[in-house]
């Protein structure tokens, strides 16, 4: 639903970055990395679970997705910490 300024309501564009969110995260773990989109799904459920529960909801159902996927070896190296990812 559009607001009265033609631009998206704040909760469509919340549901809409979730959405988007868990395609890249369902993505990263189907091409080996499951570890690591596991990790970011988690640190995004803990954000939204007091705020936003039905939106944590949809990332724990992403986690049990997650944790069925194999891993590769790629997935079980720690990431390097850089200025990007810190």
């Amino acid at each position: 639903m559009a607001a009265a300024s033609g631009l998206p309501a704040q909760a469509d564009v919340h549901a809409d970055l979730l959405k988007l969110l868990v395609r890249a995260l369902r993505a990263l773990g189907e091409a080996g990395r499951p570890s690591d989109a596991s990790r970011l799904a988690a640190q995004g459920w803990s954000l939204l679970r007091g705020t936003n529960p039905d939106a944590a909801e949809r990332l724990g159902g992403l986690l049990h997705y997650l944790a069925r996927l194999p891993s590769t070896a790629a997935d079980t190296q720690p990431a390097a910490l850089t200025k990007e990812n810190a």
